[in-house]
């Protein structure tokens, strides 16, 4: 009995002595401590994110300058005339970035990266990177859109998107051809430039006419040493395009 009331006046005592703030205090500090934790730990991940991000910045601005190129850390004109030509996947805080630009095979070439955030249901997410490099055109053209087939063209068939027929079945099979003109992509894509897209070691890579830029992009950040392939193919392409088809087809750029 002594042993219970003595219980019992501890715990009087103790609700005597410890006020309602101070017992809030207590019982919140842990979860206070783990909270400034998280946030600490996601803003140094982020810095260091930032900071790596800043170096690739400055070794691809440093290729530039060795190259005789040039380097613009942000090009946001080049998304508002690209974004509505190239079917780019997209999300939160789209931007273009790192654009290099110079002569390779005595053609203007550029390259950049664009970027944006890609929040996956699940509350996560995280910056995509993708590589882009373009070929200036001496004349404006019709869109027109180049994939390799895949899973996600064969659904999107499905789901009423229909892709242009050109003929013959293999090549149907293995590219994807997308445009608001039929007859225009017709036009381009004639048996020669069909042999140098089926060719094995032609890149297989999403195209794009847009406007008077020839586009094509992959995902990863730009390395200028692995690009000569992608600037070479847009090249193949431009070349092959027939002669009558930028006379009837073409604008001024």
């Amino acid at each position: 009995m002594n042993a219970v009331l003595a219980g019992a006046d501890s715990e009087e005592w103790l609700a005597a002595t410890t006020s309602p703030g101070e017992f809030v205090t207590k019982a919140l500090l842990p979860l206070i401590l783990f909270i400034a934790l998280v946030v600490l730990i996601i803003r140094w991940a982020n810095k260091r994110q930032r900071a790596k991000w800043q170096r690739d910045a400055d070794q691809l601005a440093a290729w530039a300058a060795a190259h005789g190129w040039t380097y613009e850390a942000e090009r946001p004109d080049l998304f508002e005339r690209w974004r509505n030509r190239v079917n780019w996947e997209t999300g939160a805080d789209q931007r273009v970035k790192n654009y290099i630009s110079g002569h390779y095979r005595d053609r203007v070439v550029a390259a950049c990266e664009y970027t944006f955030y890609d929040r996956d249901p699940d509350g996560g997410g995280g910056t995509v990177h993708v590589t882009v490099c373009a070929l200036p055109l001496p004349m404006t053209l019709p869109g027109l859109r180049l994939y390799p087939e895949s899973i996600v063209s064969t659904v999107a068939r499905k789901l009423g998107v229909h892709d242009i027929e050109i003929g013959p079945a293999e090549f149907d099979q293995a590219w994807s051809v997308r445009s608001d003109d039929e007859a225009f992509a017709k036009a381009v894509l004639t048996p020669p430039l069909q042999q140098i897209l089926m060719a094995s070691d032609f890149p297989r890579r999403s195209f794009s006419l847009a406007g008077s830029d020839l586009v094509v992009w992959r995902r990863g950040k730009p390395d200028p040493e692995a690009l000569g392939p992608l600037f070479d193919a847009l090249i193949a392409i431009a070349d092959a395009i027939p002669g009558w088809v930028w006379t009837a087809y073409g604008q001024p750029a």
